[in-house]
């Protein structure tokens, strides 16, 4: 059994290695199209497309792994329902995140996008429901989480923002 600290720290290091790896690659290489670019666009055919592939998929397996553990070590002091529907949340996360590493956006456009939303609507809803179920949380993790969700929402209407922004464009060209 892994230990709940590592894997909550595979949680948010594997992600954040492996987007800078893959995206510094595809940047340095000159196979970006434009600078900033999507996440995404760094799963293009190479070295940075193994490393996005490779690291999404093995963070999506350590996000189900600690969305259990987070269940297990606090089923039963919290509230039962929203630990419940944490759970689930951080499940569908982390089994969208692996299928969006498999499904690369230059072959499976639409596979991946599928995925990519619902890595950020049920990603952003964990954040929420996994705050409501910790009802004796410590003020600090109360607040730790009221910056994560905030920019998490943040990100999340900017994502929005610009999809429909692009989305936009090309349909009046």
């Amino acid at each position: 059994m892994i230990d709940d600290k590592l894997a909550a720290r595979l949680g948010w290091a594997l992600p954040l290695a492996t987007i800078f790896l893959s995206s510094s690659i595809h940047l340095i290489s000159g196979n970006n199209r434009a600078f900033p670019f999507f996440i995404s666009e760094a799963d293009y055919p190479g070295i940075e497309r193994y490393i996005f592939t490779i690291g999404f998929f093995f963070t999506g397996i350590a996000l189900m792994y600690v969305s259990w553990r987070l269940f297990q070590v606090n089923k039963s002091r919290t509230r039962w329902y929203w630990m419940h529907l944490s759970l689930l949340a951080g499940i569908t996360v982390g089994i969208n995140l692996s299928l969006m590493a498999i499904w690369d956006i230059y072959d499976h456009e639409k596979l991946h996008v599928f995925a990519a939303s619902n890595i950020f609507h049920f990603g952003l809803g964990w954040g929420v429901v996994t705050h409501l179920a910790m009802k004796d949380a410590s003020q600090r993790s109360k607040n730790l989480r009221y910056i994560s969700v905030s920019a998490a929402f943040v990100g999340f209407i900017g994502i929005l923002y610009i999809s429909i922004r692009v989305k936009t464009r090309d349909l009046s060209n």
